[in-house]
């Protein structure tokens, strides 16, 4: 267990389609474990892989509305992107693995550096606020555990007046506002995963559930496939639900388990929080989790962005490689126009 005095570290935040954000100094910090009960505590920060990393449970001592970021240190960062020719090459041996196996998607993941001499992360902040209406954002710093911000598109779970909901998102394409196209096969399959698991894991839980129609949703200059479902608990806990539904085929493929361990053997990087999952859970009785992406970490000398896309047996590598360079874009061009306004 961690303990840290007030002040040590802060998380602020903004929900998705809210003018405001909320700005939280961390009082303590907790290693989630079995004995941990979600009330006591504010916030909850997942990584991808529970097994190999720890979950913490944060304790808030202030909160400020639209508070302004404190100044904090950062750590250097050492960046080692693969190439577009080694992802290229790795996303090719996958494809042909997955056409000759049981294994029917994997959620190929890259990092995408960008160095910097300063960095202010009130800056970042703002312009993330600002690009990301629709999105769930944040900043967190821990001197301990790092600088993670993003911009997720991607509700997990949420609790509200004890009306639980999750979704089902899949599927990339360019946002076109004259664009009323219909999605491809392969998208349409991805977002047919992630149904299919929502149900399976849904139907362990013995709950009741009722799906909407999909739709396509826009995440700024992208948008995506995506489904709603509305889900009545009886007696299960929330954070057990979320659980259950985490990871799920959005972010490591389907079936779930044989596309993690294919993820192990094929990724280079350590995706840490990137794909994990956090969120306030005691908002004036509310909880809301959303799964880390359009993520990022801050160095004192440059960022690490973390993108990734669906591979299935009907992928093309280079338009793989496409949909994670359109998924940077926002975050890329954000970051460096708080740079170059900076530096003006």
């Amino acid at each position: 267990m961690i303990e840290l005095s007030e002040n040590t570290g802060f998380i602020a935040y903004r929900l998705p389609s809210e003018k405001d954000h909320q700005l939280c100094h961390i009082k303590s910090i907790h290693i989630r474990n079995k004995s941990s009960v979600l009330s006591d505590y504010d916030f909850v920060i997942a990584p991808y892989d529970r097994c190999n990393h720890n979950s913490y449970l944060l304790s808030f001592g202030n909160v400020d509305k639209n508070g302004s970021l404190p100044t904090i240190q950062l750590k250097d960062g050492a960046f080692d992107d693969v190439s577009k020719n080694e992802y290229l090459d790795t996303c090719q041996n996958l494809i042909k693995r997955l056409s000759n196996g049981n294994t029917s998607k994997v959620v190929l993941s890259r990092t995408k550096s960008i160095n910097t001499s300063e960095v202010n992360i009130s800056e970042i902040f703002m312009n993330m606020k600002a690009a990301y209406p629709e999105a769930f954002i944040y900043i967190f710093h821990h001197p301990d555990i790092g600088t993670w911000a993003a911009a997720s598109p991607e509700l997990l779970l949420s609790s509200i007046d004890d009306h639980v909901k999750t979704v089902a998102l899949a599927g990339t394409r360019k946002y076109e506002s004259s664009s009323n196209n219909e999605w491809g096969s392969k998208e349409i399959a991805e977002h047919k995963y992630i149904e299919n698991y929502i149900y399976e894991q849904l139907d362990k839980l013995n709950t009741e559930y009722q799906k909407s129609d999909t739709f396509t949703q826009r995440a700024a200059n992208v948008e995506h496939i995506k489904s709603e479902y509305s889900i009545q608990l009886h007696g299960q806990a929330f954070i057990d639900v979320a659980d259950i539904l985490h990871p799920g085929p959005a972010i490591s493929g389907y079936p779930v388990s044989d596309a993690m361990q294919i993820i192990k053997e094929i990724e280079s990087h350590d995706r840490s929080f990137y794909c994990g999952y956090l969120g306030p859970i005691n908002n004036q009785g509310n909880k809301y989790l959303y799964v880390n992406l359009r993520c990022m970490e801050i160095f004192n000398n440059g960022f690490k962005i973390y993108v990734g896309g669906g591979i299935t047996q009907d992928s093309i590598a280079e338009n793989e490689w496409i949909e994670t360079e359109l998924k940077s874009e926002t975050l890329s061009d954000m970051l460096m126009s708080a740079y170059h306004e900076d530096h003006q």
